[in-house]
């Protein structure tokens, strides 16, 4: 499951998903993987997303649907377009990476100063976050900055990212 449609595969995850979150009033996104990659490609549904190692190329990805090239494009494309209006809206993106193939793709992928965070560390970034008592405690701080009402939504350096023009990504 990547969490994306398909010829002949229409889940209408963002429809499904947008009809839920509608009715909150902050709502995060996280993911691991192809997690991360379902997270990014619904970005513009959230206030905050927070991916752990995302794949965000699937034409190059280790890890990826067995689909053909041109819907893998197609559907990296999709997933690119949804990050870029996330933060024209204000979403405020934590893309989490160890020291490993995923930096590699973490730089295909345009993104504000301070969104993407490299781990000095190698394997599979959640479940290391986990054995080691980091993750917990971060997901607690996001879910607290989106409680907190001095949290500010649309995230200003987002948006200015956005209006500035996203740099080419490397790859």
């Amino acid at each position: 499951m990547w969490y994306l449609d398909t010829p002949g595969n229409e889940l209408a995850v963002g429809e499904r998903l947008g009809s839920v979150v509608k009715d909150y009033k902050r709502v995060l996104l996280l993911g691991v993987s192809m997690g991360g990659f379902g997270a990014l490609s619904h970005a513009h549904l959230a206030d905050t997303v927070a991916v752990f190692g995302p794949q965000t190329d699937l034409t190059v990805s280790h890890l990826r649907p067995g689909l053909p090239p041109a819907e893998l494009e197609s559907a990296t494309r999709r997933m690119k377009d949804a990050v870029n209006l996330a933060l024209s809206r204000g979403t405020r993106i934590e893309y989490h990476v160890a020291m490993e193939e995923h930096l590699l793709y973490a730089r295909r992928l345009p993104l504000p100063e301070g969104a993407l965070i490299v781990h000095p560390i190698a394997g599979r970034i959640a479940r290391l976050m986990e054995r080691n008592g980091i993750l917990s405690p971060l997901l607690v701080d996001l879910i607290g900055e989106l409680q907190d009402e001095r949290c500010v939504r649309p995230h200003a350096a987002s948006m200015a990212f956005a209006a500035a023009g996203a740099p080419p990504a490397e790859g």
